[in-house]
């Protein structure tokens, strides 16, 4: 949740050219715990699932990438994928890779 101060702030300048969406009202759902919470979060459509979205903070956003980008170049190793946490593992499946 973004403090109170910062999102003042944010309506009082309706100019400001802001990098995502204010964590008001959608808290990043890429982890549980943050620290520090994040200000801002991306709307992230779900893969597979036309339509529905959920929010992350770029943090969680580059990891999901990351995985992403990891798994469509080679098999990642449990042991690797487990660094990732449990949201961000949901929002990249495993790819299925075949040596000729």
């Amino acid at each position: 949740m973004i403090t109170r101060e910062v999102l003042q702030l944010i309506q009082d300048t309706p100019t400001a050219d802001l990098p995502g969406i204010p964590a008001h009202d959608h808290d990043c759902q890429g982890s549980k715990f943050h620290s520090p919470r994040p200000m801002i979060v991306h709307r992230t459509e779900m893969p597979g699932k036309p339509g529905e979205h959920l929010y992350l903070c770029g943090t969680c956003l580059d990891n999901v990438n990351l995985l992403r980008a990891l798994e469509q170049a080679t098999t990642v190793p449990w042991n690797t994928r487990r660094c990732f946490g449990n949201t961000v593992r949901a929002l990249v499946p495993p790819t299925e890779h075949t040596h000729a």
